[in-house]
């Protein structure tokens, strides 16, 4: 892990507790908070911008000089965030595919990780950009298939709840739009 500015780690710090308290269950809140206190980009991005405050407040720096690294440090600022939402997807769709094989042995497990990977669905869903920021597929990470015509989201209250209940393999995308149907940027009635 690179080592960085006292400022840095501790901005670092609060991107972390941020991106983990997005998540309610246990296991997605611990390994979020890991990768992103551990993605090197963003603890290079964020010294970086660091360093750049730091050179601004410099007593012994041109004006000139003050505004370039001013500006550089807010432009910078403006988009460290995908950096946290792509950590946060890589995280989510590797907790899918953990899930997917022997992650868990005990079975009392069972409902913690079918929580985990219904919320990293739901994010990885609702953050479409970062995913593809990091060369993640959606779709292939949270396959729609047809596996299981038996289940129907009309059953459901709201959307956690339905994807929470979908059998693997249903497709989030299907549920989403159960519950907000776009047409061409207009909204329908869902058909039940």
């Amino acid at each position: 892990m690179r080592e960085i500015t006292r400022s840095a780690e501790k901005r670092v710090r609060a991107l972390e507790e941020a991106a983990r308290e997005q998540f309610e269950s246990s296991i997605l809140h611990n390994r979020v908070s890991v990768a992103v206190h551990e993605d090197d980009r963003l603890r290079e991005t964020l010294d970086v911008v660091e360093r750049a405050y730091q050179l601004h407040d410099r007593a012994d720096m041109p004006d000139e000089m003050e505004y370039v690294a001013f500006n550089a440090a807010e432009d910078i600022n403006d988009h460290y965030g995908l950096l946290v939402d792509m950590a946060v997807a890589r995280e989510c769709a590797t907790l899918i595919e953990d899930a997917r094989g022997d992650w868990f042995d005990d079975a009392d497990d069972q409902d913690a990780v079918d929580g985990a990977v219904a919320e990293a669905s739901i994010w990885l869903a609702e953050h479409r950009d970062a995913a593809a920021a990091e060369s993640i597929d959606v779709d292939e990470v949270v396959p729609n298939d047809e596996a299981d015509e038996a289940f129907d989201p009309a059953d459901y209250d709201d959307v956690r709840e339905a994807l929470l209940a979908a059998p693997n393999g249903y497709g989030i995308e299907r549920i989403l739009d159960y519950f907000d149907p776009m047409v061409d940027d207009e909204e329908v009635t869902p058909n039940v």
